[in-house]
């Protein structure tokens, strides 16, 4: 949703704070999500499967 500009910068400030607790596929997964990309597309792109993308992504959603 690109509309709600603020809670994408506390999500990026609340991964760029924790950074070295977030792993590169991690951090691939959030940016893929951040661009608009659907999980299945997510977990093609990265070779995992949906589950994994959907409980990083839970996650996250968790942590903000």
């Amino acid at each position: 949703s690109c509309e709600s500009g603020g809670d994408f910068i506390e999500k990026s400030m609340t991964t760029l704070e924790r950074d070295e607790e977030v792993t590169p596929v991690q951090r691939r997964i959030y940016e893929f999500s951040d661009a608009g990309m659907r999980v299945p597309d997510i977990a093609r792109e990265l070779g995992v499967g949906r589950g994994e993308v959907k409980l990083i992504l839970s996650m996250r959603s968790s942590q903000a």
